[in-house]
């Protein structure tokens, strides 16, 4: 049996300035855990910044942090 190395996230928002609320920070912890153990992370999140408008404020793209 072999073990799965690569996880993904989902959530609404994240961002890699600071985290913004109780899930993305239990979201974080979860990842940094698993990037830790040799597992290899992605986060798939909108644009937007915050959940009032869901206005998308940051260019879509792909961004590599600590990596």
């Amino acid at each position: 049996m072999t073990t799965a190395r690569r996880i993904a996230f989902v959530s609404p928002r994240f961002s890699p300035e600071g985290t913004v609320g109780g899930a993305e920070t239990l979201l974080k912890a979860l990842a940094e855990q698993a990037a830790a153990a040799g597992r290899d992370i992605t986060f798939l999140t909108t644009c937007a910044k915050d959940h009032f408008t869901w206005n998308n404020v940051r260019e879509p793209g792909t961004e590599t942090v600590n990596g």
